[in-house]
């Protein structure tokens, strides 16, 4: 089976020079956590929700352009295992997808839930078998807490407790909310005025329990199955046992793919901070290329002609 049979073809995507807030607006949208950057339908770069929301930036002047992260990208008519493969060595939860240097699609962890049950071994698993134990947040915390651990635990997804129950789930797609708060804010000259700092604590201190959503909750014992039916339409599945709470993410399921190889090459570029987007955008399409030509000339590399450009 190949990228194209499971992508999104719809692709939504920005500019470079839009704003920070117009991407947030989209990605709350369309509850994705990755939005393209595109110059000229040539792919620029990626923005990455849970660093947007980790760090203090204003999402209203703040250009895509300079937070954009360079991302690799695989062809439409690569396998699943390559895809799999490429999501697992970058640490991404959506790829880019690509045609003649041309974005077609976007692959994601998500999309992978479609065909994963003709790949994982072991569906007679249970869920606590791939549970990763969670970091839980009581309902009172506030927003400051929520930021601190994203940005120290590098996490996206958190249950929340009250009573050591179960009442929700919150994730940086939540944290949207506030951002867009302080923007309106911003923008109304709110925190430039007298009560301005107020205001920013106030938001800073909004509770959990006002950002969460139902979680959806599974014992132990479910069957891996199930959990990948649940998948198809959750970004997560929260597992509660006698004494624990863990959680299940795509990202757990496509661990489970049977052969797939856990190497990856990457090549860096560094000192392009200065060079203009349409610099930028043909430099990773040369680099690509020239990846490309040597693994056809180096046999080691033939399994791996993938590129990541960074600009560093």
């Amino acid at each position: 089976m190949q990228v194209k049979d499971v992508m999104t073809r719809n692709v939504i995507a920005i500019s470079p020079e839009d704003h920070v807030n117009k991407a947030l607006s989209i990605m709350k949208k369309n509850r994705i956590n990755q939005l393209p950057v595109t110059s000229k339908d040539s792919l620029y770069g990626m923005l990455e929700l849970k660093k947007i929301v980790s760090r203090d930036i204003d999402i209203k002047t703040t250009k895509a352009a300079s937070i954009a992260t360079s991302v690799p990208h695989i062809d439409a008519n690569a396998s699943i295992e390559s895809a799999v493969e490429l999501l697992l060595g970058s640490g991404l939860r959506a790829l880019p997808v690509t045609e003649v240097g041309k974005i077609v699609g976007i692959i994601s962890e998500t999309d992978l839930m479609k065909v994963a049950k003709q790949y994982v071994k072991g569906l007679n698993q249970m869920a606590k078998d791939i549970t990763t134990p969670a970091d839980c947040l009581a309902k009172s915390s506030n927003y400051g807490q929520l930021k601190k651990l994203v940005f120290e635990k590098n996490i996206s997804r958190m249950p929340v407790l009250e009573n050591n129950m179960i009442v929700g789930i919150v994730s940086t797609l939540d944290m949207i909310r506030v951002l867009e708060s302080r923007d309106q804010m911003s923008g109304r000259g709110g925190l430039l005025q007298e009560g301005g700092a107020k205001e920013k604590v106030r938001l800073v201190e909004t509770e959990v329990g006002a950002l969460m959503r139902p979680a959806t909750v599974v014992k132990g014992e479910t069957m891996i199955g199930d959990v990948i039916e649940m998948l198809k339409d959750n970004e997560e599945v929260v597992v509660q046992t006698e004494d624990s709470v863990g959680i299940i993410t795509p990202r757990d399921v496509i661990e489970l793919f049977a052969a797939v190889p856990k190497k990856q090459l990457y090549v860096q570029i560094t000192g392009m901070h200065d060079e203009s987007i349409e610099f930028r955008v043909k430099m990773d399409q040369a680099l690509n290329e020239f990846v490309q030509k040597i693994s056809r000339m180096v046999p080691c590399l033939a399994r791996y002609p993938r590129a990541c450009l960074r600009n560093l």
